[in-house]
């Protein structure tokens, strides 16, 4: 019985040396970010403010667009926050201006959905 436990911790072992390829960083495949949001911004973020602030600048600039529009529900997925925490970090990030609201309303003025996207100098005035 002992054996048997000792084969099955070497091969858990074995198994967590296993290296998934496909997550290995490669050089040629990056997403340009301005350093910008490192040198300045990333201090004066919290992990979760930055991280969606990284989700959107992937979306964003990753794609080479110039404007990328981001629901609560793909942030929520890429970044695995919970909506409500994405919510109000969302919320300080407008409010930072690193990050504008979009709302689509239905012509009777109802809001249908919202997007996010970087408050860029081009996009934002």
């Amino acid at each position: 019985m002992r054996s048997s436990k000792l084969g099955e911790h070497m091969e858990n072992t074995i198994q967590d040396k296993i290296i998934d390829r496909s997550k290995l960083i490669y050089e040629s495949n990056y997403t340009s970010i301005p350093n910008i949001i490192f040198d300045y911004w990333m201090p004066k973020l919290t992990p979760g403010e930055f991280n969606i602030l990284m989700c959107i600048c992937r979306k964003t600039f990753g794609a080479n667009k110039k404007e990328s529009k981001i629901s609560i529900k793909e942030i929520q997925k890429v970044t695995g926050l919970s909506k409500s925490g994405i919510i109000k970090m969302v919320a300080h990030l407008v409010d930072l201006r690193l990050v504008k609201k979009i709302v689509l309303c239905t012509g009777f003025g109802k809001i249908n959905s919202c997007f996010y996207c970087l408050d860029t100098l081009e996009g934002g005035q």
